[in-house]
């Protein structure tokens, strides 16, 4: 049961961003979901996705609000035949995932300033817990000679990375512009959890609470241990006496029949022998006694545990970004550069009864640098299509993740697994997008898009909590313009996420599990929904065949 306390490991990890790199969201407006690529965009999103692009707006000062539902179902089988039920259930999500962008242009100046969740964004819950939870939980049947077991446990985590940036973007001239700005950054996690009423039908008779038997137990047994010790004084103190001779007394023999029958299997099998009567006063005495120990112990395991801690820290982001215009503006090449950010969060410990947490203790939870680049291009008046590539430089950061010696390493730090020392990851990760738009009207635009996103996790860095795996997304959905000013937008994305698995030696040595070989599997889907409204205060009107629309 010393699992018991070391079951929220997992927990630790960094929830899975909703779309993008291991730690970073890229579905920050309406117009990436339906098209699942803006790395290139002139529209008001281009605040955060790329800021010299904005020179490409018309005069005036443009606002926008995006608002998404994300939904992303999880699935682990444990692989461990212990366990009462192989297969958990649980479900991250977003019910509200927004974000705001705003930019004022006159001539060749542009000031922007926007807000969005570039981390995390959402909980994650678990109402049965996970596998790393529970199998110390069924491994009571083993300890008890238990057919059966019940627990009341729950998890639920969330994690937030709120981004303010702001900054300023020139047009150097028709072909080049140029944007510089960052980020301020505040990160918050929350985990909530707990273990109650640990049950199970011990020695096969009726489900009782684990606590409460275990307690009794330790008193019996510790209440033969000093009867034990009480017949060694009755015979002089001679504790090498064994329970068969004591039996050949008269004056001893009830009391060692007694107290022979009640020694625990374990300890026999601790000596080495099928029958108490083989064990002398002392080995009987200290079999008891440790017996009794081991039953405190497990009364202390199984009692309710609950869990209550929050992080918090803040940090900078220096951005910068160019693009440039070719072909009178048919095709654009837009690059972004994201410093790392190098975020600490600190423990705020509420109520943290599995001794997980250290009162106020800073952990690395840092953003990686990263690369954009993208590629818009106008076919025609009616088609434009969009091409990005994203690169995460996440080798270089440190996302939490301790070596052998405990000491927080970055991702290209390596940490013993099965007996190999292994990276916490192979390589940095990566996304590549190509979306489409077709106007069908000058009011009415549809669009698509398909994005591949990469996850190089070694199999110490996965986890049941936030497993990394690869992931293919399409998206679609339409912009329409009510007004010159006003754009309405909505778009749908799905995920598909390839199937991972975990191969790991599992022991629990007080439970008598030694060596046991585990598969542990996992499966998630994403959903997305969104809306997305733009309006622009000021300048002159212009219909769409004069100058670009911001949806493209």
């Amino acid at each position: 049961m010393k699992r018991l306390s070391i079951f929220l490991f997992s927990f630790l990890l960094s929830f899975a961003a909703f779309a993008g790199g291991i730690v970073t969201n890229t579905n920050q407006s309406a117009s990436w979901v339906r098209t699942m690529v803006r790395d290139a965009s002139v529209g008001v999103d281009a605040v955060l996705y790329n800021p010299a692009g904005l020179t490409r707006l018309d005069d005036g000062f443009h606002i926008q609000f995006n608002h998404q539902t994300v939904v992303q179902p999880r699935e682990i089988n444990a692989g461990y035949a212990a366990l009462n039920e192989q297969t958990y259930e649980g479900v991250a999500q977003a019910p509200f995932f927004p974000s705001f962008y705003a930019a004022y242009k006159k001539g060749k100046f542009v000031v922007w300033a926007g807000f969005a969740v570039v981390g995390g964004g959402g909980s994650a819950e678990f109402d049965k817990g996970l596998p790393d939870f529970e199998r110390g939980i069924a491994d009571l049947k083993g300890v008890l000679g238990a057919t059966n077991y019940s627990a009341d446990i729950y998890l639920k985590g969330t994690s937030a990375y709120f981004g303010l940036q702001a900054g300023v973007s020139y047009k150097i001239n028709d072909m080049i512009s140029v944007g510089v700005g960052g980020r301020y950054l505040m990160a918050r996690n929350t985990y909530e959890g707990h273990i109650k009423s640990i049950m199970a039908n011990a020695a096969g008779g009726d489900m009782v609470k684990v606590q409460d038997y275990a307690t009794d137990a330790a008193a019996k047994l510790a209440g033969a241990a000093n009867s034990t010790g009480a017949l060694k004084t009755a015979v002089g103190g001679n504790g090498a006496l064994t329970i068969a001779q004591l039996k050949l007394n008269p004056a001893t023999a009830a009391s060692a029949t007694a107290l022979g029958a009640g020694v625990p299997a374990s300890v026999l099998a601790q000596y080495g022998v099928t029958s108490a009567d083989a064990l002398t006063l002392d080995e009987v005495q200290a079999g008891y006694t440790s017996a009794s120990a081991g039953m405190t112990d497990l009364a202390a395991a199984t009692g309710d545990k609950e869990l209550d801690v929050k992080q918090d820290g803040n940090s900078f982001t220096p951005i910068i970004s160019v693009d440039i215009s070719l072909l009178d503006g048919d095709l654009g090449i837009a690059l972004k550069y994201e410093h790392k950010t190098p975020l600490e969060i600190k423990n705020d410990v509420t109520k943290d009864d599995f001794g997980m947490f250290v009162v106020d203790e800073e952990l690395p939870a840092e953003m990686p640098s990263f690369l954009s680049v993208g590629v818009r291009y106008k076919v025609s008046e009616k088609l434009r299509i969009q091409a990005g590539f994203h690169y995460y430089m996440d080798l270089s950061a440190k996302y939490g993740n301790r070596d052998d010696a405990g000491e927080f390493v970055t991702n290209d730090g390596e940490k013993t697994f099965e007996g190999e020392k292994m990276a916490y990851l192979t390589a940095n990760s990566y996304e590549l997008a190509l979306g489409a738009e077709y106007s069908l009207s000058d009011m009415l635009t549809l669009s698509a898009g398909y994005l591949y996103a990469t996850q190089s996790a070694n199999a110490v860095y996965q986890s049941s909590m936030s497993p990394r795996l690869n992931s293919s997304t399409i998206g679609f959905g339409g912009a329409a313009k009510i007004t010159d000013r006003f754009c309405l937008e909505l778009g749908f994305s799905y995920s598909m996420y390839n199937e991972g698995d975990k191969t790991f030696t599992y022991s629990n040595t007080p439970a008598g599990v030694t060596g046991t070989s585990i598969t542990e599997s996992y499966k998630k889907t994403a959903y997305i929904g969104s809306l997305g409204l733009t309006y622009r205060f000021g300048g002159v009107a212009k219909t769409k065949t004069e100058t670009e629309t911001e949806t493209e």
